[in-house]
């Protein structure tokens, strides 16, 4: 993080669940070939400068809990313990305008960056999501149907927030033979996403993935850096 921190105030991209893809995305995404890449030509820079903040989840059952439960809590944490940790720690002052804050995740992170945007869009404004977890896991008063609740209820009957997401799932994702019925089918509940925010007229970019598995490498080194530059169109700082 510190090779990247220059200026007093910073975009903050708040990353719910690394891995090796995520970071081979993130140098293509800054012009520069990942090591387990093949080599190409630099990117021209059409994404804003960014923060990355990357965030582990707890051991074992913990990572369901934390992010496929849909309330507040996460996004509580991140904004009163961990992004102050990050301030204080890299002297990184990180915007406060909305449109200037988003977040990512892969798998059950991507339920979590999405859930943090839709309760908190005066937060997060855009998301990034790679074979969300939009399907019945963690249940509570407010999603009885979990995650799955977005496309079902959350998205068709509210108001349109002011949302930019690009989201993906693969072919042969998680469930992808399981009936609608069960709330367990990656393929459905990300194909009825698209369908519920193009309803709405919600700003999003849907990749369906051919001949791929859940959070697929080979997705992610093909997509992210198109990813980063689609969901960060039309940004313009503020010097907030």
């Amino acid at each position: 993080m510190k090779s990247i921190v220059g200026t007093c105030t910073s975009l903050v991209l708040v990353v719910l669940l690394a891995g090796g893809a995520l970071t081979a995305g993130l140098h293509a995404q800054r012009g520069v070939p990942a090591p387990t890449a093949q080599p190409s030509e630099p990117r021209p820079a059409t994404a804003p400068p960014l923060v990355p903040v990357l965030v582990a989840p707890g051991p074992g059952p913990q990572r369901s809990i934390e992010y496929d439960t849909v309330s507040d809590r996460y996004t509580n944490f991140v904004e009163t313990e961990l992004l102050p940790r990050v301030t204080k720690d890299y002297q990184v002052a990180f915007t406060t305008d909305p449109e200037g804050r988003a977040t990512f995740g892969m798998s059950s992170g991507a339920a979590a960056a999405l859930t943090m945007a839709w309760l908190h869009p005066n937060l997060y404004r855009r998301v990034v999501s790679y074979s969300g977890t939009f399907v019945a896991l963690q249940r509570n008063a407010t999603a009885p149907n979990g995650a799955w609740d977005f496309h079902q209820t959350f998205i068709p009957q509210s108001e349109r927030k002011p949302l930019r997401i690009w989201f993906h799932v693969s072919e042969n994702d998680l469930g992808a033979n399981s009936p609608a019925e069960q709330m367990r089918n990656w393929v459905i509940a990300n194909n009825r996403m698209s369908e519920v925010l193009k309803a709405k007229g919600y700003p999003h970019q849907f990749v369906f993935s051919e001949a791929s598995g859940h959070v697929d490498q080979r997705v992610q080194l093909q997509t992210m850096p198109e990813a980063f530059e689609w969901v960060w169109k039309g940004y313009k700082p503020t010097g907030k």
